[in-house]
């Protein structure tokens, strides 16, 4: 039903003849309007793709601004095991050197440093699907961002993005490893906010 834009606050004119107010249903939403010039608006295209601000449903593919650097996946290798899980494991490495920062970074033209990770993923039927969706979302620039550390408080270096890794084989949820029984469903959840799904993978 349609009562007022989500983006704007305003309602809905039924008799309108200015197209901009004209309201818009997103196809793939469930009854989400809103007016044509909120949504051509640039702002709701800055990350490459439309993002329904009701339920985040994304329209298009959505890229990030992600420093140069190298994503390496070994395994499935049975030495390296995950706390709780009877197979092995994948090793990611990521690997960022510094560099200069471009548009859309905190400070175009200044340096940021960079960093070295590594996490881990079980390789069961899950985990090698979630394995194959950080590989499509580092491809579209949204593992990583240049910003200041949390937990450094560095400013202008290379930091996760918003989706978690496991950097430990054990240790638990406080040390970042495993077992961590809802890690799979998580971040599956953290995927799908940056517009990654199994969809993606299929």
């Amino acid at each position: 039903e349609m009562q007022e834009c989500p983006i704007c606050m305003d309602g809905f004119d039924a008799d309108t003849t200015d197209e901009s107010t004209l309201p818009i249903l997103l196809g793939g939403c469930r009854g989400h309007y809103f007016h044509r010039g909120c949504l051509d608006h640039p702002q709701m295209f800055k990350n490459g793709c439309l993002i329904c601000p009701s339920c985040k449903k994304h329209y298009g593919v959505r890229t990030g601004i992600q420093p140069s650097g190298t994503m390496a996946i070994s395994g499935p290798d049975d030495q390296t095991r995950c706390s709780g899980f009877q197979c092995g494991s994948y090793t990611i490495q990521y690997q960022f050197p510094s560099g200069i920062q471009r548009e859309g970074m905190p400070e175009p033209g200044n340096p940021y440093s960079g960093t070295m990770r590594i996490a881990f993923i079980p390789a069961t039927d899950e985990g090698t699907k979630i394995m194959k969706m950080h590989k499509i979302a580092f491809q579209r620039g949204l593992m990583f961002r240049v910003d200041t550390s949390i937990t450094t408080g560095r400013r202008n270096t290379t930091v996760w993005g918003s989706v978690h890794h496991k950097t430990n084989l054990y240790g638990g949820v406080a040390a970042h490893g495993f077992p961590d029984d809802s890690y799979f469903e998580r971040v599956k959840a953290e995927l799908a906010g940056i517009g990654v799904t199994e969809d993606d993978i299929s």
